[in-house]
């Protein structure tokens, strides 16, 4: 199951889910008879949490955060060609 709370969180941020997954549609189910997830965190210490796949675009998804949370209000985690970088409290 896929839980809708992500894609809401994230759409505050100004990010919004692949084209082509209108297409799981066909395999999710309806998003009426999915149970709300107020009981689930996501995020860290009450900010957002962004950990970086492999094909990210990591600058582009940082200054997304930096301009719609804050430059200091999300935590991340990211690996560079020299090595990790992790938000600091």
């Amino acid at each position: 199951m896929i839980f809708p709370c992500p894609f809401r969180i994230s759409a505050q941020f100004g990010f919004s889910p692949r084209k082509d997954f209108k297409l799981s549609q066909y395999v999710l189910e309806d998003k009426n008879s999915v149970e709300l997830c107020d009981n689930i965190e996501f995020g860290k210490d009450g900010q957002p949490y962004y950990v970086a796949g492999p094909n990210d675009n990591v600058e582009y998804i940082m200054r997304q955060l930096e301009s719609k949370a804050g430059e200091e209000n999300f935590k991340y985690l990211y690996r560079s060609d020299e090595c990790f970088h992790e938000a600091q409290d």
